[in-house]
């Protein structure tokens, strides 16, 4: 007997809670789609959230060292990543920036220049140089 892989596990996982849905979808970029996965839907069940969190850490590029998540669908995802990698994360408002563990403001300016990212949707891993 085969041992599912955990990506597997976590594709029927997020069929079995109805976070997929199959159809005609018009993206927020504006792109067409026969599938839709509702992340908002997904990261409300721990375990389907701790998937999700491995999975994008195993794409991680070396070297990251924040992790920024949009208000207010993205921040269980950039949490569970901090979790699972135990790099700090932030959350995106309104055009203001917060570093998550001390609050510290921080300029957008600073993000824009000579930085790496990794974006996934709404949630984005920020390599500060």
């Amino acid at each position: 007997m085969q041992m599912a892989s955990s990506l597997n596990i976590l594709k029927q996982k997020l069929i079995d809670c109805e976070a997929v849905k199959f159809g005609n979808f018009t993206l927020t970029s504006g792109k067409k789609s026969k599938f839709y996965v509702d992340m908002k839907l997904a990261s409300t069940d721990p375990e389907i959230l701790s998937l999700i969190a491995k999975e994008f850490a195993k794409n991680m590029p070396d070297g990251i060292d924040f992790i920024a998540g949009m208000e207010l669908g993205a921040v269980p995802l950039a949490v569970a990543l901090s979790l699972e990698t135990g790099i700090p994360s932030f959350l995106i408002q309104a055009g203001r920036l917060h570093l998550c563990h001390s609050m510290l403001l921080l300029n957008p300016a600073l993000l824009n220049s000579g930085k790496h990212s990794m974006p996934s949707n709404q949630c984005a891993v920020i390599r500060v140089s």
